[in-house]
């Protein structure tokens, strides 16, 4: 419900309902499924798409609908959140994101740049996983599947990992899938018996305990550096996060409100520095709202275009 790109983790429910004839009708299914459509329901109020920013999923007739907004357009959002994620920043020459999204046009840049975030984040997971091979004795049956279930699991998990990668390649948004999808692979491993890749260790307690324990260790250090080299970094709120701005000393905006043309607060511009951070609310950093009108309704402020 954060990312609704992870949206397909709902088919794992789903397929239980199905393929256990659970029965449909019951007090945990009526709550889960109220609390899904209070989120279609908000998605709808916050943005006017049941899932946004899908084009297809928005409602045009509502008042706040965002197909007619400059800045939120669910199609420009859409194109764009995809070419950002297939490293457009890093592109060179003149090309439109239109362009630079298809044909794998993106794919060189995207392996030049991000595709090294991705291999660094996804080693350590990987070695994990072949330590975990080999130290499972082979005879267990503690950590096996079914060869049918271990076969759904990484289908779904390709499924998952192959569109993660055709649409949005950033590592954040494919985190669980690629996790998912090298766990499936070292259960269908597990399920082939495969004794030769084994080794016996007597104390698998311990073994995993040093690692859990170098893990700590490894954590707890780099935290440290990284809060001693900023020991004497003071700013403004110190020592918490920086809510303010980007700036070294974590200085303060001073929002330039905005007013309609019968004197209506309609949000704030955040100055000097050009993100709202944690500034008054509403407030925008975009110079492209225009025309934008404002009505409460039943507590709630609708902001919306003007046909």
């Amino acid at each position: 419900m954060i990312k609704p790109f992870l949206i397909f983790i709902f088919f794992i429910p789903l397929f239980l309902l199905i393929s256990k004839k659970i029965k449909l009708i019951s007090n945990v299914n009526i709550f889960c499924f109220t609390i899904i459509l209070l989120w279609f329901l908000k998605n709808i109020i916050v943005s006017s798409c049941i899932i946004y920013p899908e084009p297809k999923f928005c409602f045009k007739s509502l008042q706040w609908t965002t197909i007619n907004s400059e800045v939120a357009n669910p199609s420009r959002v859409k194109r764009t959140s995809e070419a950002w994620s297939k490293d457009w920043p890093n592109k060179k020459g003149e090309i439109t994101q239109t362009e630079y999204i298809k044909n794998f046009n993106w794919l060189k840049v995207w392996k030049n740049n991000h595709f090294k975030i991705v291999l660094k984040e996804t080693v350590p997971q990987i070695i994990m996983i072949i330590i975990l091979f080999m130290i499972i004795p082979s005879h267990s049956d503690s950590y096996r599947l079914n060869k049918k279930k271990s076969l759904t699991i990484f289908l779904f998990s390709f499924f998952c990992i192959t569109v993660w990668f055709l649409k949005f390649p950033i590592y954040r948004y494919g985190q669980s899938y690629i996790i998912l999808f090298l766990n499936s692979i070292l259960i269908l491993f597990l399920n082939l018996k495969i004794k030769n890749f084994n080794f016996n260790i007597n104390n698998l307690n311990k073994f995993l305990s040093s690692i859990l324990v170098i893990l700590c260790i490894g954590v707890l250090a780099k935290n440290v550096i990284r809060i001693n080299k900023n020991f004497n970094n003071k700013y403004i709120d110190y020592p918490w996060p920086k809510m303010n701005s980007f700036t070294d000393k974590n200085t303060k905006n001073k929002n330039i409100p905005v007013y309609s043309e019968d004197k209506k607060l309609l949000y704030f511009k955040p100055y000097p520095y050009t993100l709202c951070m944690s500034s008054k609310s509403p407030c925008t950093s975009n110079n492209n709202v225009h025309n934008i009108k404002l009505r409460s309704k039943y507590g709630y402020k609708i902001y919306y275009y003007e046909n």
